[in-house]
């Protein structure tokens, strides 16, 4: 058994905790949230290890996936090494499933979907966006025309922790890109910034079925983008081009 309350006893350990992660470490605006969600998940739960595990067997009686509370444990571990405690949470087993892939069939279809709206043409342009770089869609709907570069064929990204890197687009990509970037500023804007992930992922749900593509999420567009990427190019803007689902398609 371990304190949650600081020497001091007039502020809880988990606040302390969120505070040294947020100034020393730096860590990301949804990091922190991630924290606050555990510690509100796991409230008054985290004195002793018989607590916590009595917490995770509440969660799964109530339905809570393994994944889920896998990913709530890995934030208690840190804590707990971070209050000086030896207990260390053990990973619940996870189901691994195969996550279906686009057929060339699938690809064919999206990409000659006519859309009847604005809004279905900008889905449509996230989803060819998806399918050609293998972007995660919360990177994609964060991207500025200031980020593409039409003439070398390149994407800068921020990733998970504030990580940049350079993605490779194919010359099918880039008509869909420079759509995209005429009216400078966020590529899929929206009144209050951009299209949230949420929205997003709704959307081209809506979009695949109304494209007769049944039963599929952002998760299987990236799953077949780099399946067809697992190749090692000896030329990477050819062999891009080459295997870019995008430019098979075209």
């Amino acid at each position: 058994m371990f304190s949650t309350t600081s020497p001091s006893g007039d502020r809880k350990i988990p606040s302390v905790f969120i505070e040294e992660r947020r100034f020393l470490k730096n860590v990301t605006t949804k990091t922190i949230a991630w924290y606050e969600q555990t510690f509100k998940v796991f409230d008054g739960a985290l004195e002793s290890r018989e607590s916590i595990n009595q917490r995770i067997v509440s969660l799964r009686q109530r339905g809570i996936s393994p994944v889920s509370i896998n990913s709530w444990t890995r934030c208690i571990n840190a804590f707990l090494r971070w209050a000086g405690s030896d207990i260390k949470i053990p990973r619940l087993t996870e189901e691994k499933k195969i996550l279906r892939t686009f057929t060339p069939e699938d690809i064919r279809r999206l990409v000659n979907h006519k859309t009847k709206s604005k809004s279905q043409q900008r889905i449509q342009h996230l989803a060819l966006l998806l399918l050609d770089t293998g972007l995660r869609i919360a990177e994609a709907l964060a991207l500025r025309s200031t980020d593409v570069d039409l003439d070398n064929f390149l994407i800068r990204v921020q990733g998970k922790g504030r990580k940049e890197r350079l993605i490779p687009f194919s010359l099918a990509g880039r008509k869909t890109l420079y759509q995209l970037c005429r009216k400078g500023g966020y590529l899929f804007p929206t009144r209050g910034g951009t299209l949230s992930v949420r929205n997003a992922q709704r959307d081209l749900a809506k979009l695949c079925e109304r494209a007769g593509i049944r039963g599929v999420r952002c998760s299987n567009i990236l799953t077949t983008q780099r399946y067809l990427q697992s190749v090692q190019p000896t030329d990477p803007q050819k062999i891009h081009n080459d295997l870019s689902p995008l430019g098979r398609s075209l």
